[in-house]
């Protein structure tokens, strides 16, 4: 056996990016020095040799590439070692973004934080209030907002501050105000009675007595020191007092996780807290988060457009797709080279890369010049939109640097140019694809799903985050539709961007009961399918791609251990079947039982395909999201597990929860609020016991965010924040030590206007059993422009009339003539039915079907259970079966049958081929919408009798060389439903 060499860590760092590749030799070093008797195959070393040295060998990283490559080069070591001798494995320190830990010497010292507050509550209730200066009352107002909705940045604070009234979302049944801010990110601040009244105060000051607040507070704290000797050499800014005020008050998740979360848009929150939709402005409910790298200014410079709007439409005249010709005339070709051109060129110039001097602006004035030309050409003449993406993303990266790094060479743009050149001539060079991926969705999944595939073939880490990277640029700056997000999620592939979609459990319930409408077993196993995405947070493929076997009925786990492409260490997991509603559990624990007698897999990936887009039609119409998918549902589980945990590890907020629209089931007409099955105390006390079963309590001391973060299968609790936690800080809202501080009398009259209604006012908020609840309505009155809403619950849907369906009947006919009676899971009813018949169809064709026909026999199924079954339509099934033995029909009264027959079936727009002209016979066609064609003969003589080719002319229906056996089942279902009908009048 061979020691432990450069080759063996070579190969330890083949899939990471190419810097960390690079640190070979310095590794080796590294672990020569520390690790040197575990390099030598031969030699034995103690069985804690390498956990006693890994802190050693982290300590050398100094970047977090090397830090990447030390501890990927260490797992591999005790790899190679363990096999010959037990060894402990090592401690893995991974490179992340290093932060400050929460208590630190930056932290304001207590006595600071206590003296800020106790002269803030003392100047707020003080009875000389309305004496101190319009500047100073600003102040105060807006240090308790920031108190009290845990404000800690001045930008923040100041944009909640010059919020208009419209900004506002008034929730009266919860006592809660909101306003999203817009600031560097995306972030939503939450408003309790008492701040509301700080606010409305604070804006009700005049504008020209207003202070910068900056300044405003520096004058208020030279006065504090003035009276405080301890801190009369204590200087102290805004920002730092702000952070002070919300050190002990606010929780720690919140300080850890705020900065990097989702929030809903107003209109997706509305619908979650009151179940309100407001169609009108339905399309601006998704918000898309996109991170990391944004728009460059060299866009808006060269093109003179603003930030919000995007440069490229796909209605322009312009080519789309990338031209994959190599002659000398391509246009999409010469911007490149002549991009390429002016990039070497910086090169030879340039010894040592750097960011001024006259090469630079050479090369600067030369891409601009370029870029201008380009953009002003002509429809005709122009390179294809993608050609000039890619330009202006080089042009930007050499102009203004990356998201990590500001300065790159020019050999580095010129690779970036040629990988993705390679790379949109060998995926996006199809016009007619991307051109009807703009509007088909159809083709969108086709081309994301190539785009995936093109992405996991790249073997480098490196082009594929070029490639990543410029498919978000081009996704920022133009209508370009390459991909659909989440698809490309599911695909293994992530580009950075969130959609935060959140539905109500009661919309999702009602959509399923919509879509049971029509009951069969493909759309119970699509329902059951979504239903384990929207409680369990399965990903798509994930659910597909179950088996039977991984849901294990005696110890209510849920296994997730088969993937679709590439996959995290964390992607495999178990969640407890207790996380789910009693109702599913049920039904999937039935469903299951069903399944496991006849198949392996939980569900037919096929089957599920063709409905899967009809649910996610049917749920976009019920709650007005026009852009959601299935992974959507994911965040639905994700958010629902947050709320339905913070219940049951901190009763305090269990009111307040239940009091959201979310939570609330569907009760008819009623107006009582009961709790949904998710989220009712049943539930809860199934979590408590299963979470019990494994040693751990749900308390305030239980690690929520880790174990959601578990359940999706993340690395850590920060990427579930991140992209699925939309509620994230509505739940640390409430969650704050604030939301119980009680009301301080003087503080409530010195927010009420000076008038003599403040004294009823007053007492009637502090002798009412709900203070919080009168206290909210005083602070919203008079807010016309602002939104008030109320929790509501939508009127549950109205049972439908259901029947046996086509497919159901024929898939119990197959069972009931070829599986063991021990295994048939029909109903008696059928199969009396069944066995009262002296000869049965041979439906051995449903194990023949092709890929390509198995869409329209899933349609096929649907409409032959929507139809009535009237005499009519049995009649001409008959006869289109009793004349298909023949290839023609002379008759006209069993034509006009036939022609019946083909427009049950679904045959639309067919070609009648008649063997000579009639007028009578070609008026009997056209009646229903067919065409005629006269059949060409070599000899031109005149027919003794008119004929019709019964196959239509050139049909391509993939069905049809099963009719006959088809025919024999509908006879037997028509006459199965007639008999149905009859029995249960």
């Amino acid at each position: 056996m061979s020691d432990f060499t450069q080759t063996d860590i070579a190969r330890a760092l083949i899939s990471a990016h190419k810097l960390v590749r690079n640190e070979v030799d310095v590794v080796f070093a590294v672990l020569n020095k520390h690790c040197r008797d575990a390099l030598n195959a031969d030699k034995q070393v103690a069985e804690n040799y390498l956990q006693r040295r890994a802190l050693s060998v982290y300590q050398h990283a100094t970047t977090n590439e090397l830090l990447e490559a030390l501890w990927l080069s260490m797992r591999a070591l005790y790899l190679f070692k363990s096999e010959h001798q037990a060894l402990i494995q090592p401690v893995e320190f991974r490179p992340l973004k290093q932060q400050e830990t929460l208590i630190n010497e930056h932290n304001p010292v207590f006595l600071l934080q206590s003296l800020l507050e106790r002269k803030l509550d003392d100047a707020i209730a003080s009875l000389s209030f309305f004496q101190f200066s319009d500047t100073q009352r600003y102040l105060l107002h807006a240090l308790s907002i920031a108190k009290r909705s845990h404000i800690t940045d001045s930008k923040t604070l100041l944009s909640v501050l010059e919020a208009k009234q419209r900004d506002l979302l008034c929730f009266s049944d919860l006592h809660r105000a909101s306003v999203l801010i817009e600031t560097s990110r995306r972030q939503r601040v939450w408003l309790d009675a008492e701040a509301l009244l700080h606010l409305r105060r604070a804006q009700a000051i005049q504008a020209s007595k207003k202070q910068l607040l900056n300044k405003a507070f520096e004058q208020w704290w030279q006065k504090i020191r003035a009276t405080e000797p301890a801190m009369a050499s204590t200087a102290l800014s805004f920002n730092d007092a702000l952070l002070a005020l919300n050190f002990q008050t606010t929780p720690i998740a919140e300080i850890s996780l705020s900065t990097v979360t989702t929030v809903l848009s107003d209109e997706s929150l509305i619908l979650a807290l009151s179940g309100q939709i407001n169609e009108e402005e339905s399309e601006a409910q998704t918000h898309h988060v996109s991170r990391k790298r944004q728009r460059k200014t060299a866009i808006a410079a060269l093109t003179g457009d603003t930030y919000d709007k995007k440069t490229f439409g796909v209605d322009s005249g312009l080519r789309l797709a990338f031209s994959p010709e190599h002659r000398a005339g391509n246009v999409d070709r010469q911007l490149i080279d002549a991009l390429r051109r002016i990039l070497s060129t910086y090169e030879e110039q340039v010894y040592i890369p750097g960011r001024s001097g006259k090469a630079l602006k050479r090369a600067r004035s030369a891409i601009e010049q370029l870029l201008f030309n380009t953009l002003g050409e002509d429809a005709e003449q122009a390179p294809s939109v993608l050609a000039q993406l890619l330009a202006l993303f080089c042009a930007d990266l050499f102009l203004f640097g990356s998201a990590s790094k500001k300065r790159l060479k020019a050999s580095s743009i010129r690779s970036y140019l040629s990988t993705l050149s390679v790379f949109l001539v060998e995926t996006l060079s199809d016009e007619e694809l991307v051109v009807d991926a703009q509007s088909n969705v159809d083709a969108l999944y086709e081309l994301t799903h190539r785009l995936a595939d093109a992405i996991s073939d790249l073997e480098a880490t490196d082009k594929q985050s070029t490639v990543l990277r410029f498919l978000q640029y081009a996704h920022e700056i133009s209508e370009l539709r390459l991909y659909d997000f989440d698809e490309l999620e599911l695909a293994g592939v992530t580009v950075e961007s969130v959609r935060a979609h959140f539905i109500p459990a009661q919309l999702f319930d009602s959509t399923c009961h919509a879509f049971h409408a029509m009951r069969s077993s493909a759309r119970e196993q699509t329902a059951l399918m979504m239903q384990l995405c929207y409680y369990a947070g399965l990903r798509r493929n994930e659910a597909l791609l179950l088996a039977v076997d991984d849901i294990n009925v005696e110890s209510d786990v849920l296994y997730v251990t088969k993937f679709a492409g590439r996959k995290t260490a964390n992607a495999p997991r178990k969640i407890s079947l207790a996380l789910l509603p009693q109702s599913f559990y049920l039904s999937l624990l039935n469903y299951v039982e069903m399944r496991s007698k006849t198949h392996d897999r939980l569900f037919d990936a096929q089957t599920v395909q063709v409905h899967e887009r009809e649910f996610m039609a049917l749920l976009r119409e019920q709650t007005q999201i026009p852009d959601l998918v299935v992974h959507s549902l994911r965040h639905c589980a994700a958010n629902n597990l947050l709320l339905v945990l913070a219940q049951g590890a901190f009763p305090s907020i269990q009111a307040a929860i239940g009091r959201y629209f979310l939570t609330q089931q569907n009760s008819g007409e009623s107006l009582t609020k009961e709790p949904h099955e998710l989220f009712s105390s049943k539930q809860l006390e199934r979590i408590h016991q299963a979470l019990s079963a494994e040693g751990r309590a749900l308390n305030s001391y239980f690690p929520i965010l880790d174990f959601l973060a578990m359940m999706l299968g993340h690395a850590t609790p920060a990427t579930s924040a991140a992209s699925y936690l939309h509620f994230f800080d509505l739940v640390t809202f409430e969650l704050s030590s604030m939301r119980a501080s009680p009301l301080n009398k003087s503080v409530l009259h010195n927010l009420l206007p000076q008038t003599n209604a403040r004294f009823e006012t007053s007492k009637r908020v502090f002798t009412s059993n709900h203070a919080e609840k009168a206290l909210f309505k005083t602070a919203a009155f008079g807010l016309a422009d602002a939104r008030k809403l109320k929790t509501q619950v939508q009127p549950s849907a109205q049972p439908v009339d259901t029947v046996i369906t086509f497919s159901d009947f024929i898939d119990a006919l197959y069972d009931y003539q070829y599986r063991p009676l021990s295994h048939l899971s029909i109903s008696k009813h059928v199969q009396r039915y069944f066995e009262g018949l002296t000869e049965l169809p041979n439906v051995q064709f449903l194990q023949q079907l092709s890929p390509r026909a198995f869409p329209t026999w899933i349609r096929f199924q649907e409409r032959m259970t929507a139809q009535r079954w009237l005499s009519v339509e049995q009649n001409a099934i008959s006869t289109l079966k009793r004349c298909l033995k023949k290839e023609t029909v002379s008759n006209k009264r069993d034509a006009e049958q036939i022609l019946r027959a083909f427009r049950i079936l679904g045959l639309g727009d067919c070609i009648m081929e008649l063997n000579c002209d009639d007028g009578s016979w070609r008026s009997l066609i056209e009646r229903v919408d067919y065409q005629v064609r006269i059949k060409e003969t070599e000899q031109k003589k005149e027919a003794s009798r008119v004929e019709m080719r019964i196959k239509p002319y050139r049909l391509r229906w993939p069905l049809w060389d099963k009719l006959p056996n088809l025919l024999c089942s509908l006879e037997l279902y028509a006459a199965f439903r007639q008999v149905d009908e009859e029995t249960e009048k």
